[in-house]
């Protein structure tokens, strides 16, 4: 039986193929997890990045309300200095937790002192002999308290 043979050699050479292919398909679902992992760390360190910067110059904020003098029954005025590595930027007052409104951002540069005039929010004025908490908010969430007596 010559056929027999030819046969046998057929498969073998079906059997030679299959694994190669099986090796192909395996290697290329390999290299897509791979990828897959390696793409979705690269996100995971650039949001960290990201994350860490804007924490490193929160930390590097810092500011102090120098004093504050309640110069009329209405009128104060907040002195406050940046005394951090970068601009601070603040965006609010309140004095016993009631913003002052309206209120415009001042941008405080390094080393750098300002004195900012604000109404008194309440419609009494302020009370002579009164304490009032004053409250500083920066752009970035750092809040600075500190107590003054009229």
């Amino acid at each position: 039986m010559p056929w027999k043979g030819w046969v046998r050699e057929r498969k073998a050479a079906g059997t030679v193929v299959t694994v190669i292919l099986m090796i192909g398909v395996v290697a290329t679902v390999g290299i897509i997890i791979v990828q897959a992992g390696l793409s979705m760390l690269v996100e995971s360190q650039v949001s960290i990045g990201t994350f860490t910067d804007v924490s490193k110059v929160k930390i590097r904020e810092r500011f102090v309300v120098d004093d504050v003098w309640f110069n009329s029954s209405t009128n104060a005025i907040v002195s406050v200095g940046n005394v951090g590595g970068v601009p601070v930027t603040i965006i609010a007052i309140s004095f016993n937790g009631t913003d002052i409104s309206p209120f415009e951002e001042v941008t405080i540069g390094i080393d750098q002192w300002v004195s900012i005039a604000v109404d008194s929010p309440f419609p009494e004025g302020w009370t002579e002999g009164g304490v009032y908490v004053v409250e500083v908010f920066s752009e970035l969430g750092n809040v600075h308290r500190s107590t003054w007596k009229v």
